[in-house]
């Protein structure tokens, strides 16, 4: 069972300059993750409250930051398999995708 305290980071080899988070909740209704928080890797950390269902994408911006590594970690949910469809991040120009399934840390 993945609830609260499931997480999942991205990390790069170079550092990334971004000022802006894609996060896509699952479709099903049932790996619903009432709320989250985002750590980057220069210290910035944020609640940012439910992740939607059914493929809509909440977007988190925050200050320009240039970092190695972006967390994401449940802090609330109900479901058997919290979890996410798809996360992106953004440098103002280009997102670049991530499927985060086999990222997932137990």
């Amino acid at each position: 069972m993945q609830q609260a305290g499931a997480w999942l980071q991205l990390t790069w080899s170079a550092p990334q300059t971004i000022n802006k988070l894609i996060i896509y909740g699952r479709p099903n209704p049932l790996d619903k993750i009432q709320n989250a928080k985002i750590i980057l890797g220069n210290g910035y950390t944020a609640t940012i409250g439910e992740i939607p269902i059914g493929g809509a994408a909440k977007e988190v911006y925050f200050s320009t930051a240039t970092v190695t590594w972006v967390k994401f970690g449940v802090l609330e949910s109900n479901a058997w398999n919290a979890g996410l469809a798809e996360e992106a991040e953004c440098d103002g120009y280009f997102i670049k995708h991530f499927s985060p399934e086999d990222l997932w840390q137990r």
